[in-house]
């Protein structure tokens, strides 16, 4: 099985007043070197946590982004949990316009 490092992990949560409920509306990963490398959108994603604490979010994100990749394709996504970044949805879309920039000028360099 191939293990892929990422660098960092950006999702876009807000929590609900019932305080158990989140939300997810986006989740960017990073490559090893700080690249964009898949931006996980379509929807709004609801999980339900015991007390919405960051480690019970940090551990859903995670498995949301692992899906069924590691039967599949034989893929793990290895990261740290300090590596996770919960944002609201304005910094969220800060992040984002930057690693679409960033992308552009590594890839004009290339040509």
């Amino acid at each position: 099985m191939e293990t892929r490092r990422l660098s960092g992990i950006y999702a876009a949560v807000r929590r609900a007043s019932d305080k158990k409920t989140v939300l997810c509306t986006g989740i960017l990963t990073f490559n090893q070197r700080g690249r964009l490398l898949t931006e996980f959108t379509g929807g709004e994603l609801t999980w339900t946590t015991s007390r919405q604490r960051d480690v019970e979010i940090r551990t859903r994100v995670k498995q949301y982004i692992q899906g069924d990749l590691e039967k599949t394709a034989g893929v793990r996504y290895a990261v740290s949990n300090d590596k996770i970044f919960l944002v609201d949805k304005q910094t969220y879309k800060r992040v984002l316009k930057k690693a679409r920039v960033g992308y552009s000028k590594w890839l004009e360099s290339r040509l």
